[in-house]
């Protein structure tokens, strides 16, 4: 074989690698909850082009048998991304929706937002402690969850306890709001 006759065999494996490629890239994808349609889209482009490279090999005489599986190969690949793309992947694990698996439940996440004293940022509140400094009055309200100036000696006269758990390694810190045990 001569180097004219190994350059669209080589170009056939790297759009076949390509190829596989893109389809774990669009399963990653749909896994994730996301719309495989840029992946869709390639894998069409891929299909269509592959009859028009063959049509051009064998205009310039260039397609052997070897040529020909591999572009095969290649139209069976993009064929078969385009098929799973249209398959509803559900879950991490594999199982696609529609199965008898029940799908495991999501883990409920705190969320937490920042909390601000004089203009500066002051940490991070969960919205339980910004419920008990709202029944307190130790809010302003605005725009941005601001504590009142004076919130430290409003605090111990609600019956609050604030404190401030500042986490050394990153200087980050969390405002914990309790009630005051008597």
């Amino acid at each position: 074989m001569r180097g004219i006759d190994a350059l669209p065999l080589a170009l056939f494996l790297v759009f076949e690698a390509g190829a596989l490629l893109l389809i774990a890239a669009m399963i990653e994808r749909q896994r994730s909850g996301r719309s495989p349609d840029r992946e869709r889209l390639l894998l069409f482009f891929g299909l269509c082009l592959m009859p028009a490279c063959m049509g051009a090999l064998r205009f310039f005489d260039r397609l052997g048998w070897l040529v020909g599986v591999c572009l095969a190969t290649v139209m069976a690949t993009c064929a078969a991304g385009l098929a799973l793309s249209l398959v509803p992947w559900a879950s991490p694990a594999g199982a696609m929706a529609g199965s008898d698996t029940p799908s495991a439940p999501e883990e409920a996440g705190m969320k937490v937002y920042q909390i601000y004293y004089q203009g500066e940022v002051l940490g991070l509140i969960t919205r339980e402690g910004i419920d008990r400094l709202l029944a307190a009055q130790l809010l302003k309200r605005q725009r941005t969850v601001e504590l009142i100036d004076e919130y430290r000696a409003r605090a111990r006269e609600q019956g609050v306890a604030i404190r401030l758990l500042k986490n050394p390694a990153s200087g980050q810190v969390l405002v914990k709001v309790e009630p005051k045990t008597p």
